[in-house]
């Protein structure tokens, strides 16, 4: 039978070396957090800024709308938000060939979309577009649910809604 010393001794051995094996653990795990954060992935946030940069470079160059003759600008006045309670603010400028801003014709109306390819599915909302002044079109309530890969398009339709022309492009909210 051993002394009351003795098993105090290995009572206390043994919580040192569960203290130890603990605390290296916990020194593993520190570093490893600390080199992923220097030298792993960018965040998706510094993705999305990237992306910003890209998109910004061509965002005032107007695209060309083959069948309807428009040159379209789409600028997002406020976001694009991926989040629930926050509206979105799409803000198109239309031109005519000459460059010059251009109401759509009576019969043309602009038609928002958005799909996550990754997900399946559209925004909560895609809104609609108001005409703000000349050649100036605003969609002041497109609602994105979450963040990720979205295929915007927007659409120029006629009265009876059938697409006439659009453009699609990319952005990671």
């Amino acid at each position: 039978m051993m002394s009351l010393g003795l098993k105090f001794f290995f009572f206390l051995n043994t919580k040192y070396l569960f203290v130890k094996e603990i605390k290296s653990k916990f020194l593993v795990v520190c570093f490893s957090v600390a080199f992923l954060s220097f030298f792993g992935c960018d965040s998706p946030r510094n993705n999305r800024l990237i992306l910003e940069a890209e998109l910004t470079q061509n965002a005032y160059n107007p695209m060309s709308l083959d069948k309807t003759g428009y040159r379209i600008v789409a600028i997002w006045s406020q976001g694009p938000y991926p989040e629930v309670f926050k509206n979105s603010k799409l803000m198109v400028l239309i031109f005519d060939a000459e460059g010059v801003l251009t109401d759509l014709e009576e019969t043309h109306a602009l038609s928002f979309s958005a799909l996550m390819p990754s997900m399946g599915h559209g925004p909560d909302d895609s809104g609609y577009f108001q005409r703000q002044s000349e050649g100036i079109y605003e969609n002041p309530s497109v609602i994105f649910q979450m963040g990720g890969d979205w295929q915007m398009e927007l659409s120029v339709v006629d009265s009876n809604y059938q697409v006439l022309d659009k453009i699609i492009w990319l952005e990671f909210l």
